[in-house]
C-alpha cells in the first residue's frame, strides 16, 4: 500500500510535495536496511525523488528572495543528483524528474554567469563510503561509485590529489567555480524579471531567444542617412550588419498568475558597477 500511494504522489500534476510522506519513506527505509536490501534500494531512489522535488520548491523560494549565488550552487546540486540517478536507475516519466531538469537548465540560462576556472588534477587515491577501503583507479573494492547498496549510495571521498593546473573555461561540467571581479558585480536583471513574472515553482514557462535591432537602428529608412552618423544612406552604411543587433529574450507563461508586463527583457551584459 505505501509504495502504491509514493506512486501516485510521484506521478501527480501539478507536482505537490508531500513532508509527510517522505517521513514514511525514510521509517520505510530504516527498517528494510535490515532485512530486505531489495526494498531498501528501491525506497531509497524513491526518497529521492521527493526530496528533489523538495529542493526544487526550496530553490525557487531562494530565488524569489534574490539570493541568486546560493540558488545557484543548489541547482548544480541538485541537477548533478539527477544526473547521476539517471545513469544508474530508469526513471518513470510520470514522476517529472525529467521536467524538474529542463526547468533546471532553463533558469541557469536566465543567470550572468559565463566564465568558470575548471582544474586539471590527478586523482590518486580515494576511500570508499561503503566499506572504508582505500581505492584508486588501478585498484578496486568492488563498490561502484554512484550505485546504491541495501539503501546507502556509494561515494568515492578523495584523499589524495595532484593539481596539476586551473583554467577560465565556459561551460565547464563543474558549475560551481563562476568566475567574479573585484570591481564588478552580476547583473541579474534577467533573473529579476523572470522571477517577477513567477508565482509557483511549477509553473510552466519557456523563452526564445532573438535578435532585435539596436534602438538607433530600429526606425531606420534605407534611403535615409545612417543612425551611425556617417553621412551614408543607411542601406549602404550599417544595413544587415550583426552590430547593429542585440540580443533579447521573449518570456511565456503558460497560465501566468500575475501580470508580467511586457513580456521582452533586453539583457545590459553580464556585469554592472557595485553599488
Amino acid at each position: 500500500m505505501m509504495m502504491d500511494t509514493i506512486a501516485k504522489n510521484l506521478s501527480e500534476w501539478p507536482i505537490r510535495v508531500d513532508i509527510e510522506l517522505l517521513k514514511s519513506i525514510q521509517n520505510d527505509l530504516v527498517q528494510a536496511k535490515i532485512s530486505n536490501c531489495s526494498l531498501a534500494n528501491e525506497l531509497w531512489y524513491l526518497k529521492q525523488f521527493m526530496l528533489i522535488r523538495m529542493n526544487y520548491v526550496e530553490i525557487f523560494n531562494m530565488l524569489q528572495n534574490k539570493q541568486y549565488s546560493e540558488a545557484w550552487s543548489s541547482l548544480a546540486d541538485l541537477e548533478n543528483t539527477i544526473i547521476m540517478i539517471k545513469d544508474t536507475f530508469e526513471i518513470p516519466q510520470i514522476y517529472h524528474i525529467d521536467y524538474i531538469l529542463e526547468y533546471i537548465h532553463k533558469i541557469q540560462k536566465f543567470y550572468p554567469y559565463k566564465f568558470f576556472t575548471s582544474r586539471e588534477e590527478i586523482i590518486k587515491e580515494m576511500k570508499c563510503g561503503i566499506c572504508g577501503a582505500v581505492v584508486n583507479p588501478a585498484k578496486s573494492c568492488g563498490h561502484e561509485a554512484g550505485r546504491v547498496y541495501c539503501g546507502v549510495l556509494c561515494a568515492y571521498e578523495i584523499t589524495k590529489l595532484d593539481l596539476i593546473s586551473l583554467a577560465v573555461v565556459e561551460n565547464p561540467y563543474d558549475k560551481y567555480a563562476v568566475l567574479k571581479l573585484s570591481d564588478k558585480e552580476h547583473n541579474y536583471d534577467l533573473l529579476d524579471f523572470l522571477m517577477n513574472g513567477l508565482s509557483d515553482a511549477f509553473e510552466e514557462w519557456d523563452y526564445i531567444e532573438k535578435q532585435v535591432p539596436k534602438p538607433e537602428f530600429k526606425n531606420a529608412f534605407m534611403n535615409k542617412p545612417c543612425p551611425c552618423g556617417s553621412n551614408k544612406k543607411y542601406k549602404h552604411c550599417c544595413y544587415g550588419k550583426e552590430y547593429t543587433l542585440m540580443p533579447h529574450i521573449e518570456v511565456i507563461i503558460k497560465n501566468p498568475k500575475k501580470k508580467l508586463g511586457d513580456n521582452i527583457i533586453i539583457s545590459n551584459g553580464l556585469w554592472k558597477d557595485k553599488e
